[in-house]
């Protein structure tokens, strides 16, 4: 965010404690140094300490240390603390956070006034927010003031509440509970508990002597005191126990750990309220086993589906489970699938009917005569019908009116065939895709459809079928059904184990007429609540079968079949109509490019030669030329050595020849066919060799230093279509986020594997969009912020390229108020390479 842009904010905002912060934030915007862990809790150490009076005679070159032991020695409160967090931090100050430190005492001296002192914890937390934008590790943290409140909101406490709070964090519970209560936080990481006892402190929470925060693991050091009437967290996600912890190892994960442990202490009418994982609430294994303990003893009394991002600021979906021993309804469970909507600052939150709905949870029983929205009140018994499946959504199916699948459909499993079959396999890339016309495939033209290079050995969970029937798959977003035509005479067709056929009722159903239906989005919405799996969707028979669909009189079914088919004939004589033009534009278009690649090919095979041969001289010199490199990084002050840019040259030629060869093609994304078990190491490469050389900005890459996920992760993706995104992203920030370059301007670029995503956030501290100029116009083609300096294709670029790669949910958010105002959220499906994974991934 730069000067203009905080002055536009300022004059925009009436929160006198939101002003004074911004304007100090301002006083430390020019230090990229700032963005360092200990800068930031340099910062806020500072502001603390002026909050309790530690800073009234301070100069600039004094150190923390030296300010502390003063005010020790003139009693002022809370030295302790401070000691705590100076000591273990180790905080001496170098000739930045010397430089911080003046510019922060200088705007904190004519900025502070009685207004700010008064106002000081939203002062702090509104710091604390800018900071966490700009810090990567802070943003793991950070929740926000009132980001965690609804962990607290779905529960009735008593009076003076005592409270256990494993997995702190930042300590955000602890501001969100009442006046009076007794509040015991555990949290392992360094910084997260320095900073969450600064926020403490910040928000007085200390001074009632009822609030204690410990840096213990809790697994190790749970409390002896078994009489909390709240035990509550946000354990880390899908993080595993360790190893010594022997005596746990029926829960694997910290999520498992913290339900199974904290219920032993609770209070006779204490609560428990977990954060977990979606998965939690389908998975099998440990978690599955824990739920049904959870439900037979019939301690679920709440499951709150929670937007994505909504808490954890990630793309993670969660829900909130309650544990009440003391439940009012007993044998039952209320299921909550609130909606939300985007907030001020973009992030989503709950429709205030939701937020009533969901305090009046606490109050429903069995004499309530009120009906909820986007309640269900589910039994016990239902629950193990279903398998111990808690997903909410399998419960919201309300009045779904029609015939069940299972009416007219029956299971067909045909023949197992043995390991030593050498056929090809039908799998679910053989099948008619959705918005294909046909709906049948014939014995006759079934087999050419199986593709050669997929030919291998039967498993013993394939099937053979000689007859005609309905396969659909199981897993996958999509059913993608067919009819198979069996053909007397013809050899059986070999299917996957994902691929399920199913003999059909042809007295009461029309073959077409069921293929249309299943295609219906009435049956994707049924579908999408009985599925399960985050990145690979699974269905079970069971579920299938429990699909309704509208069914007609089986004359009425073939009357609409025949009215579908006359409208598909005319459609697709448009369709060739059109494919005609396509194909005389193209035939133009590639005869200019092959033009074009002619006359640049001298060229682009010059700048090769000559880069390798470069590079050969620079390796040929030995260690000379290894101090040639290291002068050369010196100069640019860049990691990047001469050996490395050069490297980096042949690539964007041998890209740019790439380009040429596809012709016009290289802007139709669906000519770039999309690469199974594409690793995940090819993905972080191409990120590491992002440049912004001649840009505005540093680009700096944030990734996970984690390399086994690197190498146990692949993608179905295309990386030359990913390069054209980042390239986009890249120019489009240059052209209109930045007026000139500073020191200060930045781009990153942060990846993790969260919940089976690739998690792409791409940020930029330039320029916001202008008003009313959001994701629904930067997306359209040939619209500009400055016509003067960009064409608006890119945008359309990156849209097209990210809904191709399936990551249609991507979004882009221009925040005023923000320390990197522009960003860019990507999500793509990743595959974790098991076995059993590597096997469906194959199939599909």
């Amino acid at each position: 965010m730069n000067e203009s842009d905080i002055n536009l904010y300022l004059d925009q905002y009436d929160d006198a404690s939101v002003r004074d912060a911004m304007q100090l934030y301002r006083g430390t915007l020019n230090f990229s140094e700032v963005s360092s862990t200990a800068a930031l809790l340099h910062v806020l150490m500072l502001l603390a300490l002026k909050r309790y009076g530690y800073l009234s005679d301070t100069q600039p070159e004094t150190t923390l240390s030296e300010v502390i032991k003063a005010g020790k020695r003139k009693g002022l409160p809370y030295w302790d603390v401070f000691e705590s967090v100076e000591t273990r931090r180790k905080l001496q100050p170098d000739h930045h956070l010397n430089l911080i430190t003046e510019e922060v005492l200088a705007s904190l001296h004519s900025l502070y006034t009685e207004s700010t002192s008064d106002h000081f914890p939203a002062f702090f937390e509104e710091m604390l927010r800018l900071m966490s934008e700009r810090q990567y590790e802070l943003a793991r943290h950070y929740t926000g003031e009132g980001g965690t409140s609804l962990l607290t909101y779905v529960v009735d406490l008593p009076e003076y509440p005592r409270v256990y709070n494993p997995f702190a964090g930042l300590a955000s519970i602890a501001l969100d509970l009442p006046k009076g209560a007794t509040y015991l936080g555990q949290e392992t990481n360094g910084l997260a508990y320095d900073i969450a006892q600064l926020r403490l402190l910040a928000h007085d929470k200390y001074s009632e002597g009822r609030c204690l925060l410990e840096q213990v693991d809790s697994t190790v050091a749970t409390p002896d005191y078994k009489q909390f009437d709240l035990v509550v967290a946000a354990p880390p996600f899908k993080a595993r126990l360790a190893d010594n912890t022997e005596e746990f190892k029926e829960y694997r994960t910290l999520e498992n750990w913290f339900i199974g442990e904290g219920i032993k202490l609770l209070a006779p009418k204490g609560k428990l309220v977990a954060l977990v994982r979606y998965g939690f609430l389908f998975g099998n294994g440990s978690e599955k086993r824990l739920r049904k303990k959870l439900v037979d003893q019939d301690l679920i009394e709440t499951i709150v589906s929670v937007p994505t991002g909504m808490i954890n600021g990630t793309a993670i979906k969660s829900a909130i489970v309650v544990i009440n021993p003391t439940k009012i309804l007993a044998g039952k469970i209320k299921m909550v699938s609130p909606t939300s909507v985007d907030g001020v600052d973009g992030s989503p939150v709950l429709m205030e009917n939701d937020l009533e709905t969901i305090q009046l949870l606490t109050h429903l029983n069995e004499d309530s005569d009120i009906t909820l929205p986007n309640v269900r009140i589910i039994t016990n018994e239902v629950v193990r019908e279903e398998e111990y499946d808690l997903s909410t959504e399998r419960y919201q199916l309300r009045d779904v009116r029609g015939t069940a699948l299972g009416d007219v459909l029956t299971i067909f499993k045909g023949k197992k065939i043995g390991s030593e079959g050498g056929e090809p396999i039908f799998t679910i890339r053989d099948l008619l895709p959705e918005e294909d016309q046909k709906y049948k495939i014939e014995g006759t033209v079934a087999r050419p459809t199986i593709k050669k290079n997929r030919s291998r050995k039967s498993r013993p969970t394939t099937f053979e079928i000689d007859r005609s029937a309905l396969l659909i798959a199981t897993v996958g977003k999509r059913l993608k059904p067919t009819y198979y035509s069996h053909r007397h005479g013809t050899d059986p067709l070999s299917i996957a184990p994902q691929v399920k056929a199913f003999r059909i009722d042809r007295d009461q159903v029309d073959a077409a007429y069921l293929v249309h239906q299943l295609r219906g989005k009435e049956v994707q919405r049924q579908l999408s609540a009985y599925q399960r799996g985050n990145a690979i969707s699974h269905l079970s028979v069971k579920d299938f079968l429990r699909i309704k669909i509208h069914l007609p009189s089986l004359s009425e079914q073939k009357t609409i079949v025949h009215a579908i088919q006359e409208s598909e004939d005319e459609l697709q004589q448009l369709r060739r109509q059109v494919t005609d033009l396509e194909r005389q534009l193209e035939v133009v278009e590639n005869t200019r490019f092959a033009e074009l690649k002619h006359t640049l090919g001298r060229p682009t095979q010059n700048i090769l030669s000559t880069a390798e041969v470069i590079i050969e001289y620079l390796d040929g010199l030995g260690k000379e030329g290894i101090r040639l490199n290291q002068q050369y990084a010196d100069f640019y002050e860049q990691a990047a050595t001469l050996t490395d840019d050069l490297a980096s040259i042949v690539k964007d030629v041998d890209f740019i020849s790439t380009m040429l060869d596809r012709g016009e093609n290289g802007l139709q994304v669906e000519k770039y066919p999309l690469m199974f078990f594409t690793p995940l190491n090819d993905v972080v490469s191409l990120i590491n060799d992002l440049k912004s050389r001649d840009c505005k900005f540093k680009l700096i890459s944030q990734i996970e230093n984690d390399a086994s996920w690197r190498r146990k992760y692949v993608l179905h993706i295309n990386l030359d279509l990913l390069r054209v995104m980042f390239d986009n992203l890249i120019t489009n920030a240059d052209k209109h986020g930045f007026d000139n370059f500073l020191p200060s301007n930045l781009m990153t670029v942060d990846a993790a594997i969260v919940d089976n995503k690739l998690i792409l956030d791409i940020r930029n501290n330039g320029k916001p969009f202008p008003p009313k100029f959001g994701q629904e116009q930067f997306i359209q083609e040939f619209k500009t912020t400055d016509s003067s300096i960009g064409q608006g294709i890119g945008g359309a670029h990156i849209n097209r390229i990210a809904n191709y790669l399936g990551c249609s949910d991507w979004t882009v958010t221009s925040n005023h108020t923000a320390a990197f105002p522009v960003a860019f959220h990507f999500s793509f499906p990743v595959i974790e390479l098991s076995e059993s994974d590597i096997s469906t991934q194959y199939d599909i």
